[in-house]
């Protein structure tokens, strides 16, 4: 009679190195397809919320789409516009790296003569600019609001010309 090979024994296998790096990459997989789109910073869950919230529903309506509650769908969308605001912040300060200060509006100055007297020193650098003051003085005017009143300035303002030929206030 030949002999039997015993049946094997199966141990239990603790979790190793390997396997919970294999753990890791699986959920870096599944967090690359949550991704809508590629190379976002928004998971799907925070577009499809935002998207909805956009339609006009509420909390509620979405939490049962999701199967979830009216909370976490609140946390999802506050996180949502958190990433948003963050990214917008660091693309603002991206874009204002490499800025040129032109000129300081003083406090107490009368915007008209200032204008005249910057649009002088634009033309002393060869920076073109609009051909109506008063568009510029229009524009100041509706991102300085608290720093003029009428057409004095009330808190000094710094005019910085960025790469592109645009003029920034601020």
């Amino acid at each position: 009679m030949p002999l039997q090979p015993s049946p094997k024994k199966r141990f239990a296998r603790r979790p190793g190195r390997n396997s919970l790096r294999r753990s890791h990459k699986k959920r870096a997989r599944r967090a690359k397809k949550d991704r809508d789109v590629k190379h976002t910073i928004l998971s799907k869950k925070m577009m499809e919320v935002l998207r909805y919230r956009k339609q006009g529903m509420t909390l509620g309506q979405i939490a049962e789409i999701y199967g979830t509650s009216r909370a976490d769908i609140c946390v999802t969308e506050k996180r949502a516009r958190q990433k948003i605001m963050k990214a917008m912040i660091t693309l603002n300060a991206l874009r204002f790296l490499d800025v040129t200060p032109i000129c300081t509006f003083r406090q107490g100055s009368d915007l008209m003569d200032v204008t005249a007297a910057f649009y002088a020193e634009m033309a002393k650098r060869g920076i073109p600019l609009p051909e109506d003051p008063m568009e510029l003085i229009n524009r100041l005017r509706s991102e300085n609001t608290e720093r003029i009143h009428g057409r004095l300035i009330k808190k000094d303002i710094d005019i910085y010309l960025l790469n592109d030929g645009e003029i920034y206030s601020r």
